[in-house]
């Protein structure tokens, strides 16, 4: 199961959806270092518990965080998401 970490706003939502980049006010709510390179894809995920729009995940992947925006709750364990990969 993934950690929930925080919910965007409305105006950093619409804002990261429309320019699909990392603004500084976004790295700064998201704890992401201005020098960290991000690659930002979208996917389909399995969240694990019941999410709504805007809810930011955390997730594990071997050594690499990967965050998780989701953009369409599909059912009560998975989702749309944009997923951010930290390099």
């Amino acid at each position: 199961m993934m950690n929930r970490i925080t919910r965007l706003t409305e105006d950093q939502y619409n804002r990261f959806v429309k320019t699909r980049k990392l603004g500084a006010n976004l790295r700064e709510v998201l704890g992401i270092p201005k020098t960290k390179k991000v690659h930002i894809g979208d996917t389909l995920c399995m969240i694990g518990q019941q999410s709504e729009t805007k809810d930011v995940f955390e997730c594990m992947h071997g050594a690499k965080k990967v965050l998780y925006v989701v953009s369409e709750p599909v059912d009560e364990m998975m989702a749309a998401c944009y997923s951010i990969y930290l390099c």
